[in-house]
């Protein structure tokens, strides 16, 4: 009985602090810095700034590869221990190739 109210103290304190931390980040933000309620949200114009040059296109590319092997490797590291190993080999190998065909990419367009 007792280990179980430690934990809902616990929690509750958990639970308290992350709304506390939260509530404090939300104060910091400046009011025109919030988007307004009903307002449509807008991609940064940074997203829709094309890669004119070889090098900035490659990396690019490599973010992109970094992400789905990042995505990965999360997703190798919820299944069972036996299988882990192999998906994560599996999962570097695809980054490998993905980089390699990066690098054709952009080398052919120089």
């Amino acid at each position: 009985m007792k280990k179980s109210i430690r934990y809902f103290c616990q929690t509750v304190m958990g639970i308290a602090t992350s709304v506390l931390l939260m509530n404090a980040g939300w104060a910091q933000t400046s009011p025109e810095g919030m988007p307004q309620a009903g307002a449509p949200l807008i991609d940064p114009p940074r997203w829709f700034q094309e890669d004119t040059t070889p090098q900035a296109r490659f990396l690019t590319l490599k973010k992109e590869a970094g992400a789905v092997l990042q995505e990965s490797q999360f997703a190798c590291k919820k299944l069972a221990r036996v299988a882990r190993a192999g998906c994560l080999r599996e999962a570097q190998a695809m980054y490998q190739q993905d980089l390699a065909r990066a690098r054709s990419m952009t080398q052919g367009s120089q």
